[in-house]
């Protein structure tokens, strides 16, 4: 189970308009906020910022789901590079092919995505050559906000 990390603070002296629209954007970015004033509105406050269990809905929270959504690698059918192809395997068999011919296999029709996953798929492969495709796509994934 993942541990639930809390940051506490206490403000003093604060702009009050200013002090509501940072809780208001701490909640949109998914955030469970506590506060408790003491005294008058802007003269203390303690605030409590949790970092909710589920990331994913955290995400969803502060996106909505909003944006172009990321170009998967998703080989099509007959192609040469399957999901289980090695990052070491793609990058010997990128050697013999031009990169539209290496864009298509990996079912990428974007010439930039094609170059950002390309360089991803070659940072990687230096750290841990036996990792595949659909493994580095579900790790790209997870950096993307969706």
């Amino acid at each position: 189970m993942a541990e639930t990390k809390t940051c506490t603070f206490t403000a003093t002296d604060y702009d009050v308009e200013g002090f509501v629209h940072l809780l208001e954007v701490l909640r949109s970015m998914g955030l469970d906020v506590d506060s408790e004033f003491s005294g008058t509105l802007s003269s203390c406050a303690r605030v409590s910022v949790t970092m909710p269990k589920d990331l994913y809905a955290a995400k969803v929270a502060h996106t909505r789901k909003a944006g172009r959504k990321r170009a998967h690698i998703e080989p099509p059918v007959g192609s040469p590079i399957k999901p289980s192809t090695t990052l070491g395997e793609f990058l010997t068999w990128l050697e013999g092919h031009t990169s539209s011919e290496a864009a298509e296999a990996l079912g990428l029709k974007s010439r930039a995505v094609y170059f950002r996953r390309l360089k991803a798929i070659r940072e990687r492969a230096a750290q841990d050559p036996g990792m595949t495709l659909g493994r580095l796509d579900d790790e790209l994934d997870d950096l993307f906000i969706n």
